[in-house]
């Protein structure tokens, strides 16, 4: 399956904490990638990433755009080259969902009156 090396760069404020990554038209051609699908993304580690597009002025430049958290999970930082290739994502089994450790420690308090469903 085809990959390519590209330069890390910060992703824009609008995408923090989204979990995508901006190509341009170039590298979406070459990996055969619509908006959307999924890719693994190779530093120190592997991680992956849904596809967006790249703003115009990023186009041509090298680069992918990805948040701290993919840059964490990969183990790069900015300036850092990452290998980007596409991968089908299998199909979930199971989905396991956790409160953050900070709202596990301070304690829930469900009888705030925020718990009844609306129609």
């Amino acid at each position: 399956m085809e990959e390519i090396q590209l330069k890390v760069e910060k992703a824009y404020p609008i995408d923090l904490g989204r979990g995508i990554i901006r190509l341009d038209p170039t590298a979406l051609l070459k990996l055969q990638l619509s908006p959307g699908d999924i890719v693994e993304i190779r530093g120190k580690k592997k991680t992956t990433a849904k596809v967006w597009r790249a703003d115009r002025q990023d186009w041509e430049q090298g680069i992918v755009r990805i948040d701290n958290f993919i840059r964490q999970n990969a183990g790069v930082s900015i300036g850092e080259k990452v290998t980007i290739k596409k991968v089908e994502a299998p199909e979930a089994k199971k989905l396991i969902l956790a409160l953050p450790e900070s709202m596990i420690q301070g304690g829930l308090n469900f009888s705030s009156g925020n718990t009844q469903m609306r129609s």
